[in-house]
């Protein structure tokens, strides 16, 4: 450990469906930047904040078959290695790195702290990253790469059918309370150290020159007409009853985002809000 190194670790807690995998894409194509094996590492969320029973046993049993997977048993294993992982990868003219994750946005403030204490021991500048996406547009683009990879097609009655078994579930929940996960990553890490930006807005030179200019390093030009795990969209009969249902069932949310960021503002980014009773 080399703590006089200058040398960043970014920590991308989201948001799924949120434009993360076009910024690994994006952030991989730096010189000065290395994120390693892969974009997701769910080392903190299955330590901190399990969401699915199962992850674990899969993990176990794909490991012999992939090498991503044997890296996060690893690291599960003995946290150590993941932080010496990371700072290996900061070598030469590489002085930027993180894990990008979009199940960290469920995570306890305690699991921040953790994380900050750790990364600030091996010499880390922190960089939290947290893009939101409309809270309905999240979560029927989340329901629509399910099904593409599992290779399913549905109608639009089956669509609006998964839409009402799913929105109120734990893994939906715990990844569109973007209030939640504010409050969490403000107990922790300092107002200097969190980039907050919505999905609806950052695709534009603009955009990524602010958050290349929070995160240190050098704009490049993006490709903004490329399309990184995008989802193609189905027309939906009576879509503005799905909006308003679960629109309203996220309400808390929305208004605190409102408080937050402006809710004119919001209001233009998000066309869900205008279903809030």
């Amino acid at each position: 450990m080399d703590a006089a190194r200058k040398k960043t670790f970014m920590l991308g807690v989201g948001c799924q469906k949120g434009g993360t995998s076009w910024l690994h894409e994006y952030l991989c194509k730096n010189p000065s930047v290395n994120m390693g094996k892969v974009k997701e590492y769910h080392v903190y969320d299955i330590l901190f904040a399990p969401v699915k029973k199962r992850s674990v046993l899969d993990m176990i049993k794909l490991q012999s078959v992939n090498n991503n997977i044997e890296i996060r048993l690893k690291f599960i294993k003995d946290m150590d290695k993941y932080f010496e992982y990371f700072d290996s990868l900061c070598t030469g003219d590489v002085d930027f790195t993180g894990d990008i994750t979009p199940s960290y946005s469920g995570l306890p403030s305690y699991a921040f702290k953790y994380v900050k204490d750790r990364l600030t021991e091996y010499g880390f500048n922190i960089k939290v990253v947290f893009l939101m996406r409309d809270p309905f547009e999240r979560i029927w683009s989340s329901i629509r790469m399910d099904l593409r990879n599992k290779k399913k097609k549905v109608n639009s009655i089956e669509q609006i059918e998964l839409l009402l078994r799913l929105y109120d579930k734990r893994d939906s929940i715990f990844r569109t309370q973007y209030d939640k996960t504010i409050k969490n990553l403000e107990m922790v890490f300092d107002e200097n150290e969190i980039y907050y930006d919505f999905y609806e807005d950052f695709f534009s030179e603009t955009g990524i020159q602010r958050l290349s200019d929070f995160l240190g390093i050098e704009y490049i030009k993006p490709d903004l007409d490329k399309y990184v795990n995008a989802t193609q969209k189905q027309e939906i009969e009576n879509i503005e009853i799905m909006k308003t249902i679960i629109s309203n069932y996220y309400r808390e949310t929305y208004f605190y985002i409102f408080d937050k960021f402006g809710e004119e503002k919001i209001r233009e980014l998000w066309d869900s809000a205008r279903f809030l009773i």
